[in-house]
């Protein structure tokens, strides 16, 4: 009896697992399109769901380490492809996050150059006509109208 009770455990976890991984491609997707059209909102909501996804991941995935998986093998013929399909998914999902750091990263420097240009960049160094290095803003200055 207690036999049936871990092998329900097994099952339930590896279903909960791939639920759970199908969950966090999702919101991967949605973090990802939250970087490109940089959305703050969508962007801090996705990384708090993404949180809560990993911490039950992380349970489950300690929750499955516990059993010796290789002893259920005969009773769970469907356990290696289960297991399989499982690493399959965080492969996937460990790929799409390194894209969306990527993405997030190239949307950081790209703001940045805009808002050195707008600002005025202390690295923008400038010559006057007597061959003098200015640096910042120098917009506005000595326009007359």
């Amino acid at each position: 009896m207690e036999n049936e009770q871990v092998i329900a455990s097994i099952q339930q976890s590896l279903v909960a697992q791939k639920k759970n991984l199908s969950s966090l491609w999702q919101t991967l997707q949605n973090e990802l399109e939250a970087i490109n059209t940089r959305d703050g909102d969508k962007l801090e909501s996705t990384a708090k769901e993404k949180l809560i996804i990993l911490e039950e991941i992380s349970k489950i995935d300690k929750k499955l380490s516990d059993f010796s998986l290789n002893k259920f093998k005969k009773i769970l013929p469907n356990i290696d492809d289960d297991i399989k399909n499982i690493n399959e998914q965080l492969t996937n999902c460990k790929q799409q996050n390194d894209i969306n750091t990527h993405a997030a990263h190239q949307t950081q420097v790209a703001v940045k150059k805009v808002t050195e240009i707008l600002l005025g960049s202390i690295k923008s160094i400038t010559y006057d006509k007597k061959g003098l290095s200015q640096s910042g803003n120098l917009l506005g200055k000595s326009i007359k109208a």
